[in-house]
C-alpha cells in the first residue's frame, strides 16, 4: 500500500511540474500544441535519455531531469517552428522576386513588340 501512495505522490508532482513547464513553454512557442501531445514528447525524451518513466524515477532525480527534458523538447520544437517560418518567408521572397522578374520580362517583350 505504501508503494501506491509513493507512486501517486510522484505522479502528482510529475503533473504539477509539467503543467508549470508547459505554461512557460507556451509563452515562447508561436505554434499550437496541446498539453498531452507535448507531455508525450517530454516523456519519450525522458525515457530515451534516462531509461525510465519519469514517475518511476527517484524523486530527487526526476525533479531536475524532468525540467531538463521539458526544456530540451521545448527548444527543439521552437527551433523547428522557427526553421519552418524561415523557410516559408524565404519561399515567399523568392516567389515575389520571380513574379517581379516575369513582369519586367513581359514589359520588355511588349515594348520590343511595339
Amino acid at each position: 500500500m505504501e508503494d501506491d501512495t509513493y507512486y501517486e505522490t510522484m505522479m502528482e508532482k510529475y503533473y504539477e511540474m509539467l503543467e508549470g513547464e508547459f505554461d512557460e513553454f507556451t509563452n515562447h512557442y508561436n505554434d499550437e500544441i496541446d498539453f498531452d501531445e507535448w507531455r508525450c514528447l517530454v516523456d519519450v525524451h525522458y525515457r530515451q535519455k534516462h531509461g525510465v518513466f519519469p514517475g518511476w524515477d527517484i524523486q530527487d532525480k526526476m525533479n531536475g531531469r524532468l525540467i531538463k527534458a521539458a526544456i530540451d523538447v521545448g527548444k527543439t520544437l521552437i527551433a523547428k517552428y522557427n526553421k519552418m517560418q524561415e523557410k516559408t518567408e524565404k519561399e515567399t521572397l523568392v516567389n515575389g522576386q520571380a513574379q517581379s522578374l516575369m513582369r519586367s520580362i513581359e514589359r520588355m517583350l511588349s515594348f520590343r513588340t511595339a
